[in-house]
């Protein structure tokens, strides 16, 4: 099973950003993005760290949610999203200290 650190799920995350800072049509997008990986648990990963990051820390747009979101279109597994989701904030507000 893919982890956290796995190197696909940071690629999904570069390559999502990316596409949408580039305005890529949406088919175009999942095209892309399908074609690094079509495996609903990475996806999610991605989509899931994205996510946690953006609740935390949303840097005034919402690019994280947007990664998140055109990833779940290229078929993430939607349960990995929220799991991600929540363990990436909890880790992250620990670490900023902010619970």
């Amino acid at each position: 099973m893919a982890r956290h650190r796995d190197p696909t799920v940071n690629l999904l995350e570069r390559t999502a950003r990316r596409l949408i800072a580039a305005r890529t049509p949406q088919a175009d997008a999942v095209r892309e993005i399908t074609a690094i990986t079509d495996d609903p648990t990475v996806l999610g990963l991605a989509a899931g760290r994205a996510l946690g990051r953006w609740e935390v820390i949303p840097l005034f747009h919402s690019l994280g949610q947007d990664v998140a979101a055109l990833l779940i279109r290229a078929g993430a597994d939607r349960e990995v999203v929220e799991r991600t989701a929540e363990t990436t904030a909890h880790r992250l507000r620990t670490y900023l200290r902010r619970d």
